[in-house]
This record gives C-alpha cells, structure tokens and sequence, in this order.
C-alpha cells in the first residue's frame, strides 16, 4: 500500500528531524487512511517525535476510539510521554 510506504517514510524523516518531509508523507497517508486506527496510530507517533504533542495526543486519542490495541499503545516507547 503507497499509505503504509508513506507513514515509514514519515516516521523516519521524524526521526531524522526533517519536520517537513515528515508532515509530508504523513498528509498522504491521512488522507488515503484517514479512518484508519493504524494510520492515527503511526500519526500519533510521528507528531510526537516532531515535538507536536497537542497533535499526537488527538491522533492517539482518533485511533483508540477507531479501536486501535491499547495493550499496543502501552507498549510503545515512541508514546510514552503522552500514554493514556
């Protein structure tokens, strides 16, 4: 799926700083997987690796009431300062 190569390749822009290239591919996989837990999930994630946490927080909270695991949540060190 281009969405799944879109959220990696935004997840490691992040994690090499680059906020642009990482809101980027993001945006593409939100609006090919906007309903999906998993791409609010991974959003989540990257917003709080860019330092966004208004944003994870809201995406996390998006993907546990679209049912996205919370045993997967708890266990997800990109996550913790935000867990709920």
């Amino acid at each position: 799926r281009d969405a799944d190569a879109h959220l990696l390749a935004a997840q490691y822009s992040a994690m090499l700083g680059r906020q642009k290239d990482a809101l980027r591919y993001l945006d593409f996989s939100l609006h090919t997987g906007v309903n999906d837990p998993e791409t609010l999930y991974f959003a989540a994630i990257i917003h709080n690796q860019l330092g966004n946490r208004t944003e994870a927080i809201s995406f996390l909270q998006a993907a546990i009431r679209r049912g996205y695991s919370m045993a997967e949540i708890q266990h997800t060190p990109e996550l913790s300062t935000i867990k709920p």
